[in-house]
């Protein structure tokens, strides 16, 4: 499956998922979004989280 990694100011719609591992030595651990509606925080910033969309032709 295909994903598009959501950017800085992109609003995050229901359907999306986050990264959520404890520590950059984990393997990724995708969940469902909960913060609906808000912005993407900068993924450039560790303590940021990252976002992504499943692509509408996968």
């Amino acid at each position: 499956m295909k994903y598009y990694y959501l950017k800085k100011g992109e609003i995050i719609k229901r359907g999306d998922e986050v990264e959520v591992s404890n520590s950059f030595n984990d393997p990724p651990k995708w969940v469902k979004a909960t913060l609906i509606g808000d912005l993407v925080p900068d993924p450039k910033h560790p303590a940021h989280r990252t976002y992504r969309r499943k692509n509408k032709e996968a």
